[in-house]
């Protein structure tokens, strides 16, 4: 079954994506913005900080209309998460920590919910076919580690979207 208008979850993470990098420097993170990594992140292992990590969460669909008389038609709700990672040298102060995760944070928000604009002047949700708006978002913030590699916390950002799709 195709999707008559609407998106996928692939089409939503990519778009996120791509719209947090933008033209290379939306954000603190510049183009280090992943998509379903697999592997651990670490200096040591040569990855540079601040990154970005885009997970894709639950839908839900609604029935917007009689589905016995027309056809099935819905308003669905997104959720996706962007995962903020900073690492800092292990002579920082925490205060420098808190600042550089709070400078990421609102520059994501600012892409995400709408205040920037990204890759050629256009929201990140243009190319979204039948996208809404953005619903909410929720945050949890981790504990500062000191480790071998510096000093690093990170914040994940659930944000939740709706749009409309129709099936068939």
């Amino acid at each position: 079954m195709a999707l008559a208008w609407g998106f996928t979850r692939t089409e939503l993470i990519n778009a996120v994506v791509t719209g947090l990098i933008g033209d290379g420097g939306l954000t603190a993170a510049g183009v280090r913005i992943y998509k379903g990594r697999t592997s651990a992140m670490s200096p040591s292992a040569g990855d540079v900080f601040p990154a970005i990590l885009v997970w894709s969460g639950q839908s839900s669909d609604q029935n917007i209309l009689d589905a016995c008389t027309t056809p099935a038609e819905y308003e669905k709700t997104w959720s996706f998460t962007t995962d903020l990672r900073v690492v800092l040298g292990a002579s920082s102060e925490d205060s420098d920590l808190d600042e550089a995760l709070d400078v990421l944070e609102e520059q994501v928000r600012a892409v995400i919910m709408g205040d920037a604009v990204s890759v050629g002047g256009s929201p990140w949700s243009s190319n979204l076919d039948q996208f809404e708006q953005i619903a909410g978002v929720s945050a949890f913030y981790d504990d500062h580690v000191n480790g071998s590699d510096g000093k690093a916390t990170r914040a994940a950002l659930t944000f939740t979207c709706t749009s409309m799709i129709k099936y068939g």
